[in-house]
């Protein structure tokens, strides 16, 4: 079941891109609040399993941290957006797969939200490197 989830957010990340890319004026912006919701989530999944305040505290402090990466993505780079991406991964695995967080993360969407996370990040840093992105396929077949 670990290759399905892990596919299955890939699959999701190239549609989650592929509508991001579909508004070009407002991609970042797109990209910015999908992290800005990555990290929301975890703070719904600690409140419904009414987890200690300092669990919660943690949940807020990733907000905090990917918000900033959104911010900075939006604002002066989208290197900052790959970054925040890039890293939520760890976050995922470090808190919700390893450690007291998966009393509380159902494995599945901290597996899923692996390959989400993973494939917008590298999706970014191609874009960002002016290589071909995985939405870009269809344009170039034409």
């Amino acid at each position: 079941m670990l290759i399905f989830w892990l596919l299955l957010g890939v699959l999701a990340a190239i549609v989650f891109v592929a509508i991001a890319r579909r508004q070009a004026s407002q991609e970042n912006l797109i990209l910015a609040l999908g992290l800005l919701v990555a990290a929301l989530v975890y703070v719904g999944f600690a409140w419904l399993g009414r987890v200690d305040s300092q669990w919660q505290l943690i949940e807020l402090l990733g907000v905090g941290l990917y918000g900033l990466c959104a911010l900075l993505g939006v604002m002066y780079s989208p290197w900052w957006l790959m970054v925040g991406w890039l890293v939520h991964p760890l976050w995922d695995v470090g808190l919700h797969l390893l450690k007291a967080g998966a009393t509380f993360t159902p494995e599945w969407y901290v597996l899923m939200c692996i390959g989400f996370d993973v494939l917008v990040a590298a999706n970014i840093a191609v874009r960002q490197l002016g290589g071909v992105c995985l939405t870009d396929a269809s344009r170039a077949a034409k």
